[in-house]
């Protein structure tokens, strides 16, 4: 049986994986159809940026949680999963604030050097805003890995990846219709940004839910 459900888990995220993969691909051939070359060569500048507070705000938290949870998860200690799972996320919620913090106090300096000065602040307190969201949905997802049901996760990467392309187009075509490098720019990372949050929503649900209905020991 646990062969059984690793090999369904890893049939899910290898799909799953080439499905989100194909859909980012077509929707990047979408954006540079769209946007000016100097507005996409700028979002591949905040990207970098971007990718690296993700870094630095959730590196490891992932495999961290999943490996303390697995320990827990395999004694059969439900208090211990779930206090385990708990203070993962705690801590990832104070290393994506440090990392915040660190962007927001070098706002002015990060979009003179990083970004060109194309742009205003805006853009990195989107970022700001995202870290902590980010970083709290990898814990989960370590917890979900952990306890064998990552097909959990996988709807939450869709339904994320869905409602970014929806939020971006609807963006683009309402907000950014002048094609202003700021607000083509500002549009895409704030369609990023709440499509984070819907993600982190649900993820949030179905973690609490999943703690009451499989857990039911009180810490």
């Amino acid at each position: 049986k646990r062969f059984k459900i690793f090999f369904l888990n890893s049939v899910l995220m290898i799909v799953s994986s080439f499905l989100l993969q194909i859909i980012r691909l077509i929707f990047n051939i979408y954006i540079s159809n769209k946007i000016t070359p100097e507005a996409l060569g700028i979002f591949q500048l905040i990207m970098v940026t971007y990718i690296f507070g993700i870094t630095l705000a959730s590196s490891g938290i992932n495999i961290s949680c999943m490996r303390v949870v697995s320990e827990e998860y395999a004694l059969g200690n439900d208090a211990g999963v779930k206090k385990s799972s708990k203070n993962c996320i705690k801590i990832s919620l104070i290393l994506s604030i440090i990392a915040s913090l660190i962007f927001y106090l070098n706002a002015e300096f990060i979009v003179q050097n990083c970004f060109q000065s194309k742009v205003s602040i805006r853009i990195v307190h989107l970022i700001c805003l995202s870290l902590p969201l980010i970083s709290i949905s990898s814990a989960i997802t370590g917890y979900f890995m952990a306890v064998r049901r990552i097909y959990k996760t996988i709807f939450g990467q869709f339904l994320e990846q869905i409602s970014k392309i929806i939020m971006i187009i609807i963006l683009l075509n309402t907000y950014a219709t002048d094609s202003t490098l700021e607000k083509i720019c500002f549009s895409l990372i704030l369609g990023d940004m709440l499509s984070e949050l819907i993600s982190f929503i649900y993820l949030i649900l179905i973690y609490i839910l999943d703690l009451k209905k499989h857990f039911i020991t009180h810490t």
